[in-house]
């Protein structure tokens, strides 16, 4: 008994070439386009590399006024539709083509190639790198407005990432106390001046009261042009502020 069981292929005819090979060509999408490719095939595929681009492509494309189906394509697509030439249009996409890959019985099956897009905003959680900068200032209160820049907006050319956040004031006797972490594109003139700023943190205290604020799972993103800086606005010389900031430039 024979327990051999016989391939669905004939190597026979692949090797002598009695099976139609595949073939291919590439379609530069750099300029618009609209032509007309004189092909013959029943299977059809666009080669899955995610850097390529898209079209629309009609089969046996006739000057009848009905005319064929636009099929939109992207790397993956598959067809299994006869055809003796088809329709290539696209819109201008520079640096971008499409390999169209063509045959006779070929069953193309779909890859693991795939696409994620994300729409609205994405959270990012807190990464721990050796990257992460920190910023310190212990330190009595002065009788005025203060300012203390911490990243500069030239500095700033892909975003800061903010990881934690401490603050311990006390405000004098008789006195208040305001201190504030805040990402702006320019240094603030004021504890109260523009309203394009951002309020990290946000602490006041009077008489001599003592306030603490921390947040040690930040995961906010600074806009790109933007600094940071350490704000306090006293009317007394007698209080004090103890405030760290942790942060990445990316």
């Amino acid at each position: 008994m024979n327990n051999i069981i016989k391939g669905s292929t004939d190597f026979n005819r692949v090797r002598d070439g009695r099976n139609s090979p595949d073939a291919y060509f590439d379609v530069d999408l750099t300029n618009a386009g609209d032509r007309i490719v004189n092909i013959a095939g029943n299977s059809f595929y666009i080669d899955a590399n995610p850097d390529d681009g898209n079209a629309v492509v009609y089969f046996q494309e006739t000057d009848n006024l009905r005319g064929p189906t636009p099929f939109y394509v992207s790397p993956g697509f598959i067809a299994r539709i006869p055809f003796t030439q088809i329709r290539i249009a696209n819109v201008s996409q520079p640096g971008k083509k499409i390999r169209i890959v063509y045959g006779v019985d070929t069953d193309f099956q779909p890859g693991s190639v795939s696409q994620v897009s994300f729409a609205g905003e994405v959270s990012v959680n807190d990464v721990v790198q050796s990257t992460n900068q920190h910023y310190f200032r212990s330190a009595n209160t002065v009788l005025a407005y203060t300012v203390a820049p911490i990243v500069l907006p030239a500095a700033n050319t892909n975003g800061i990432a903010l990881t934690a956040i401490y603050s311990n004031i006390q405000s004098g006797v008789g006195g208040t106390l305001r201190h504030s972490f805040v990402a702006a594109p320019a240094s603030p003139a004021s504890f109260n001046s523009g309203t394009n700023r951002i309020f990290l943190s946000f602490l006041r205290g009077a008489n001599g009261s003592i306030l603490n604020f921390s947040n040690a799972a930040l995961n906010r993103i600074i806009p790109i042009g933007w600094g940071l800086y350490d704000l306090d606005e006293s009317t007394s010389a007698t209080g004090s502020v103890e405030v760290a900031l942790e942060y990445r430039i990316m």
